[in-house]
């Protein structure tokens, strides 16, 4: 299911639950009584719709082309992959005393250490590396992609409700059917 449709499916689910949910909850409605209520005479009812379009949707698929690498790695790690740094370091030591003398022949030999493990690393390691390589995967895409064409949905929203009460017609506007009379709160109030 794409994500358009996902969506739409969720618009549809919701709009269903909010219609069944407003109805459990708004209709029929419960009447108050005692003074202060009369009932009034409705004149003409009106359902109200509220409109939206959505856009239609069709599916476009094609065929990617993509360059897939593996990463570069090595091997296996060879039996002397500990004692070569060792052995080189050493014998770059050994090589490193034989120049200079005093402090300077320390320094030497440090650097030779230095120097002859490194090049053991670097040789053990290039023999064992391996280049990274690929190959062309192809694998099918899919989208969703929008049309010029529009769907057109209605829900419903209420009523206008149109009421006859002492001789005057007053509207309202509710959120269910009243039927052929409606409750209207009167309110009486002195004059100050």
């Amino acid at each position: 299911m794409t994500v358009h449709r996902y969506r739409r499916h969720v618009f549809v689910l919701a709009a269903v639950l909010a219609l069944g949910l407003g109805a459990a909850h708004a209709g029929p409605p419960r009447y108050e009584s005692g003074p202060g209520y009369r009932w009034a005479r409705v004149v003409e009812v009106t359902p109200v719709y509220v409109r939206s379009s959505e856009p239609i949707y069709r599916q476009e698929c094609f065929i990617e082309a993509r360059h897939e690498v593996y990463e570069p790695g090595y091997h296996r790690r060879p039996r002397y992959a500990y004692s070569a740094p060792v052995f080189g370091a050493i014998v770059g030591g050994l090589i490193g005393n034989q120049f200079g003398d005093g402090s300077g022949r320390a320094a030497s030999t440090f650097a030779g250490v230095v120097l002859g493990d490194a090049l053991a690393r670097d040789a053990m390691y290039s023999r064992n590396y391996v280049p990274p390589r690929g190959r062309m995967v192809e694998r099918e895409v899919c989208r969703d992609v929008p049309t010029r064409s529009y769907r057109e949905t209605r829900m419903l929203d209420g009523y206008e409700v149109a009421y006859e009460y002492g001789g005057e017609i007053y509207h309202t506007r509710t959120d269910y059917d009243p039927g052929d009379r409606i409750q209207v709160r009167v309110d009486v109030r002195p004059r100050r």
